[in-house]
């Protein structure tokens, strides 16, 4: 491993229970006690499926600009740098246009919709 490598894997190797944990603690807030097992077992899930789906979108980009720039003519160590950066720059502007909307609102518009269906019926 190259040393300017380690300095990013120690990072993200701290880094990583300071986001996972909350996150979880966060979703199990409001689950009774029994769904806790299910609760645990959906988060895990999306958190699994997630980070598949984004390593290959990113490995998908880099790949592609990487393939572009060789063929153009750029070196190989050239190339490998920019198409990473690509693909990182792709994920960020993927999470840059995420909408955010309200969480406390969106909950309160599924509420109430089942509320009208439960009604109704």
């Amino acid at each position: 491993m190259r040393p300017t490598c380690c300095r990013g894997y120690l990072l993200i190797g701290f880094a990583l229970p300071f986001t996972f944990i909350p996150v979880s603690i966060a979703a199990l807030a409001g689950v009774e006690r029994h769904e806790a097992g299910l609760a645990s077992g959906l988060i895990n899930t999306a958190q699994q499926i997630g980070g598949a789906v984004g390593v290959a979108v990113t490995s998908s980009i880099s790949i592609s600009h990487f393939n572009h720039l060789i063929q153009s003519g750029v070196s190989y160590p050239v190339g490998l740098h920019l198409g990473d950066a690509m693909g990182v720059l792709a994920d960020c502007r993927r999470c840059a246009r995420r909408p955010h909307r309200d969480a406390d609102a969106d909950s309160a518009r599924r509420i109430s919709s089942v509320e009208e269906v439960t009604v109704a019926a």
